[in-house]
């Protein structure tokens, strides 16, 4: 079976100002993420990556971050 490929698009118009950096969450995966995030926040230093030990779900990470 083919695993789908994910891209996300975020559509900015006139956000020169307001624009800073793209968070990634990843929530405890096990299949090689990490490594991916990695290397593309190498190659993009305005990415900004978070990695959970294990599956936590979506709102631990919000709750976190605003304390």
């Amino acid at each position: 079976m083919e695993i789908a490929k994910v891209s996300i698009v975020i559509p900015v118009y006139c956000e020169n100002r307001t624009v800073r950096e793209i968070i990634v969450v990843d929530d405890g995966s096990r299949n090689g993420t990490r490594e991916t995030l990695n290397e593309m926040q190498r190659e993009n230093q305005t990415l900004k990556i978070f990695f959970h030990q294990k599956n936590l779900g979506n709102g631990p990470y919000f709750i976190s971050q605003s304390c």
